[in-house]
Formats: C-alpha cells, structure tokens, sequence
C-alpha cells in the first residue's frame, strides 16, 4: 500500500467513525496489468510501466473483487475509486477509462487479441507527470459485483497525440501500482461498529524535490588603477632622397620628301549621232497542219527481277509457340515497312497481306536473315492465295535450320513458285518449340 492509499484509507475510516451506519474501507492491489498496441503481436505483461497513447498503445488493468467480504451486495459498495500514477507524460492531454469488454490474461494478452472499450467510467481526464489520477468507478465495481463473470477490469485509452506512462504492479522504482479503494456498508442496520483495522505499510519515500534556485552573484571588485604608459621611443632620422638622373637628347626628325606632281585629265571623246529606225516588214501568211504520223510497233516486254523484302523484331511477350503456323507478316514493294502482329489459329486473327505485282509470273529465291539466336529451329515459306482472297496455309519455297548462332540464314535454293495472274503474298513461320528471347529477321524474295 502507497502514501495515496493510506491516506485514503485513513479518511474513509474517519467517516466511518462519524456515519451511524456500519461503514468500513477496504483498498485493493492489481490482479493483472499490461499493455496492447494495436496490431502488434506482442505481449507486455512483464512491463513495469503501463504506455498509454504512443504508437496507439492501450493499459489493462484488473482487480480481484473476491478478496472483499462473502456475501457483499451491490448495494453495499458506497464509493469506489481508481487510482493510477503518472510517471512519465511524454505528449501532455487527456485520457478515457472504460471498462474492458472481454477476458484477457496478463502472460497472453497483445495487440491482436486485446478486449476493446465496454462502458465509459470517465472521460477527458487530464494528465501529467509525476502525478496520481483518481476517477470514480462505483458503477463498475456495483456492476461487477452484482455480475461476476463480467469483471474484465478496465482499459485507458489516450485522447488525441497525447502520450503517458503509468506504474504497472511491476514498477520498482517509484512502485506506485494502480490501486482501487472501496467504501462499503455492513449488512443488516445499527450494528455495532467493528474495530478500526490496524495501519496499513509505510509506503515507499517520495522522490527527492526539486532542487533549490542558485543564490545571486556577488558583487564585482573594483577596478585596479590604470598602470602608467611607458614612453613612447623616438623616431629614426628619414634618408636622404637620391638625386634624379638627366634626360637624354631627343634624336632630329628627318625631311619630309616633296608630293608629286599630280598628271592632267585625258579629253572626253564626242558623242555619236542616233541612225534613223527601220521600217516595219509586213506580218506572213499562216502555213497550213501537217499530217500525224503512224503510231509505232509496241516493244517487246523487257526482262528482270524486283525483290520484295519484309523486316520484324518480334518481342518475347508476343508468346508464339512450337507447332504453330503464323502469316500475315505484311511486305511492300522494296520496302522494310511491316506493321502487322502477326496472325493464326492462336489468336483467331485475320492474316494480312501484300498484293503479288501483276507483272511477277515466278517467285523464287527466298532469304531469310536471322539477328541473334534463340536456341531453336524454324521452318520458313512463302504462302500464296488468289487475286483478294487471304494467302493459303501450304507453303513454297521452304528452307530450314537451327537459329543457335548470333547470325543465321537460309535458301529457300533453285526452286520457284507459279504466281501466274498477281495475286496474294506472305511470309510464314514455324518454331520447333516455345519462343523465349527475342527474334528479329530480315526476309526478301525474287519476283520475275
């Protein structure tokens, strides 16, 4: 029992003396205290202080209310209060106390299995350090009395920034653990006054106080005298000035040379007289339309190749795999441009393409360049289709090899393929197995 509690005790039963009831005071220490923060998996029980409002952080405590007298009532709870000590108040304010709403143990309570706040006992009440709180919590105690099962003990909840530090039971520095005294009432009516109960422990000695103000200076000495200047030495003599030397004799200025004489202007020839204009001549007669001439014999047809190229750089996202037939990779005339993504059975996407021109019968020679490798084979081909339709699934002009080097090529060799009448073109590929890098090509083909 604490200096607080004695003197509590000692005025309830001042009280006691003067009521005309039966009247007795009884204080008692914390089964279990502790503290929860939120969330946090971890338990507290064991602390000597109870942290309330840093990092959200919430106190605990619980009485045992079966230390009081068998058989004690309600109604025979007077008064009851709860005490706590501040020992330390970080961010000064307020605090709530409310009962807590569901059991707890001190060894296993934490921040993710803490009761949370039941019934208000008092609220907004001011902290600061070094310093007990007092509240009234009759109606709890009046409650738990009445109902057991449902003394859970109370939690502090901190308003705000606020942050405080209070005892916990197991504090033994300043062991000021939280304590809660109770003014309760004898049964039956006019019986006689029991014998005071003999004085509680001393408790423990208060804290030093705080040390005295520093006494005022003490006045300053006078000044010692001005000792006297030393004379002063005497100037040095200056020296004399040198003299300053004679100028030497400019050299004489030569002649100026006479200006020659200047020559005389040559006479302007005369002007020639105008001749007379001639004549204008009469305008001719306009001479008739000469006849067209005959039409020449068409040339024949002249002879030679245009090639047709593609180039595409297709990432490893595009995802092609093994087995799987792709077209509709679109070339132009002698251009790198290719700004299809491709199509086939995978991704159900219409296949496009280029236009054979008219004047090609024969396709043949295909090339294909390879940038990189990506560890597998290919099969390449050209695939053809009629005027407007989309190209076919048969290829031509195949060639085959295994990409497993930084640069890689194929011929399709000295086969051709009829393109007779224009139609369509594409460039088809098939990978031996799943693309995992990038692949880059650069393809072209001969249309004669």
């Amino acid at each position: 029992m604490n200096r607080f509690s004695n003197l509590a005790v000692l005025g309830v039963i001042g009280v006691a003396l003067l009521a005309p009831l039966a009247v007795f005071a009884q204080t008692i220490q914390p089964l279990q205290d502790s503290y929860v923060i939120p969330g946090n998996p971890s338990n507290y029980g064991a602390g000597t202080s109870l942290y309330v409002g840093s990092a959200g952080s919430q106190g605990l405590v619980q009485f045992d209310l079966t230390t009081l007298p068998a058989g004690l009532t309600a109604s025979q709870v007077q008064h009851a209060t709860l005490t706590l000590f501040a020992n330390q108040v970080s961010v000064p304010g307020t605090v709530n106390i409310d009962t807590a709403n569901s059991s707890w143990t001190e060894a296993g309570v934490n921040g993710t299995n803490a009761p949370a706040a039941g019934s208000a006992v008092a609220i907004s009440i001011s902290v600061a350090a070094d310093q007990f709180i007092t509240v009234d919590a009759t109606a709890a105690v009046q409650g738990w009395i009445a109902s057991p099962a449902s003394n859970n003990g109370f939690i502090v909840i901190a308003n705000g920034s606020t942050s405080v530090q209070f005892d916990s039971k197991e504090a033994t520095n300043t062991s000021h653990p939280a304590f809660l005294s109770l003014v309760l009432t004898a049964s039956g009516s006019g019986g006689a006054t029991g014998a005071t109960g003999a004085t509680g422990a001393t408790g423990a000695t208060g804290a030093n106080g705080a040390t005295g103000a520093t006494g005022a200076n003490g006045t300053a000495g006078a000044t010692g005298a001005t000792g006297a200047n030393g004379a002063a030495g005497a100037t040095g003599a200056n020296g004399a000035t040198g003299a300053t030397g004679a100028n030497g004799t400019g050299g004489a200025t030569g002649a100026t040379g006479a200006n020659g004489a200047t020559g005389s202007n040559g006479a302007t020839g005369a002007t020639g007289a105008n001749g007379p204009a001639g004549a204008t001549g009469p305008t001719g007669a306009n001479g008739t339309a000469g006849l067209n001439g005959t039409n020449g014999a068409t040339g024949a047809a002249g002879t030679g190749t245009i090639t047709l190229q593609t180039v595409r750089s297709i990432p490893t996202s595009a995802g092609f795999p093994a087995g799987e037939t792709y077209t509709g990779f679109e070339q132009g005339l002698n251009s790198s441009a290719l700004t299809s993504p491709g199509c086939g059975a995978v991704n159900s996407t219409a296949c496009a393409y280029s236009v054979i021109p008219p004047s090609c019968s024969t396709i043949s020679n295909l090339q294909v360049h390879t940038i990189g490798s990506i560890g597998q084979t290919i099969t390449w081909g050209i695939v053809t289709g009629a005027p407007g339709s989309l190209p076919g699934t048969t290829a031509g002009l195949s060639c085959s090899a295994q990409t497993t080097t930084s640069t890689f090529s194929c011929n399709s060799g000295a086969s051709t393929l009829s393109a007779t009448g224009g139609g369509t073109l594409s460039l088809q590929f098939n990978l031996s197995a799943t693309q995992a890098t990038l692949l880059a090509f650069y393809a072209t083909v001969d249309c004669h």
